[in-house]
Parts: structure tokens; sequence; C-alpha cells
């Protein structure tokens, strides 16, 4: 009998520290689900603003035809 009360007890304490490892474990999972979505969403609204840039060449090139800037108002005069 005191074999089967101390497997008792020992499958008692396992099924415990089995039960709150579980429970970390889900936890940590579910935090890591929320930083993966927000993530996607930061990288989603990243993408739509570099999107809507453009190149530093291009952006030479048009600041350089544009009729208000100062080095081709020097050239008109």
């Amino acid at each position: 009998m005191e074999h089967l009360d101390a497997i008792v007890k020992l499958t008692t304490l396992l099924l415990g520290f089995a039960g709150i490892a579980k429970w970390i474990v889900h936890r940590i999972e579910r935090g890591q689900r929320e930083v993966i979505t927000e993530h996607k969403r930061d990288f989603k609204m990243l993408k739509k603003e570099l999107k809507k840039r453009i190149s530093k060449d291009e952006c030479d090139r048009l600041r350089a035809q544009c009729p208000c800037s100062a080095a081709n108002r020097k050239e008109t005069k």
C-alpha cells in the first residue's frame, strides 16, 4: 500500500507540473500570435507608405524640371 500511495503522490505532482507547463506554453504562444499580428499590420502600413514614395533619382529629375526651382528661375532670367 505504501508503494501505491507514493505512486499516487508522484503522479499528482507530475500532473500538476505538466498542467503548469502547458499553461505557460499556451500563454507564450498566445503572446507570440499577438506580436505577429501586430507586426503584420505594421508591415502592411509600411508597405503602403513606401509604395507612395519615389526614388532619389526620380526625385532629383522632377526637382530639376520643376519651374519653381531656383536653378530654373535663374536660367529663365
